[in-house]
């Protein structure tokens, strides 16, 4: 008898007496289908159709997570003004020492010498006096550059240029107050006048103080001048020589 699978189309000759008796189907040896066979039993049935066993996708590996990135915590060093880990730093009191610094740093609290924590405060008239260095050297500055401004500006036929040169020089001056302030600050701690008494800014533990906070100095030393001076005159009674933007910014001057 001559046979053909139904789901691959195998064909091939099976013996009738090799039949089982009472057999209806064969399973075929290439895809595992069934296959009818004619005669078979009572009321064969329609070929039974085998879908292909189609295994499972694999599973992939379980993701970990990443690792928390753990940010580092830094400080200015009190002596050297360096930014190190605040775990590799030491605190003596209100102030944070690097391990390079520590030897000497001990050393001076030995022999009782000045060290940072222990300043030595800028007053009220020595102050006043690195201002009027300040202003004088603002006051030249501010004098050239109006007088370059009105050149290239005013004219003679047009009254209302020297309004103009005029917004522009106030302009610019301002500018240029903020600029030096807060460079001169950010870079080396003091001001031109500061630095010619030989004064300097700082943070209470005696680092170096930013741009940001030099920059916010400068308008908070405005509101100083705003109050009728009182801001600068508050140096004068605290006990850390404080003005009114010191407080606001947590700054102290000192001497070098």
């Amino acid at each position: 008898m001559r046979v053909e699978c139904p789901n691959c189309g195998a064909k091939g000759q099976i013996d009738e007496s090799k039949r089982p008796p009472g057999a209806s189907s064969l399973r075929c040896p290439q895809c595992g289908g069934s296959i009818a066979l004619d005669g078979g039993g009572a009321g064969s049935a329609d070929p039974i159709r085998t879908e292909p066993t189609v295994p499972p996708p694999p599973q992939s590996a379980p993701t970990l997570d990443p690792p928390e990135t753990v940010q580092t915590v830094t400080n200015f060093c009190s002596v050297c003004n360096n930014s190190f880990p605040r775990e590799e730093m030491v605190r003596f009191g209100p102030s944070l020492i690097c391990s390079a610094c520590k030897p000497m740093y001990v050393q001076m609290l030995e022999q009782g010498s000045s060290h940072p924590g222990s300043f030595r405060y800028g007053g009220f008239w020595i102050r006043v006096a690195a201002k009027i260095i300040d202003g004088l050297i603002l006051t030249v500055i501010n004098i050239a550059l109006s007088f370059l401004v009105a050149m290239l500006i005013t004219t003679t036929n047009d009254p209302a240029s020297a309004i103009i040169a005029a917004a522009v020089s106030t302009f610019l001056n301002l500018v240029i107050a903020i600029a030096l302030t807060t460079w001169f600050l950010g870079s080396f701690g003091a001001t031109p006048g500061k630095m010619a008494v030989g004064l300097m800014v700082v943070h209470p533990d005696g680092s170096r103080i930013t741009y940001w906070r030099a920059f916010g100095r400068y308008f908070a030393e405005i509101l100083s001048s705003l109050i009728l001076g009182i801001g600068y005159l508050m140096a004068a009674f605290d006990d850390e020589k404080r003005a009114l933007h010191d407080r606001i910014c947590d700054t102290r001057v000192v001497y070098k």
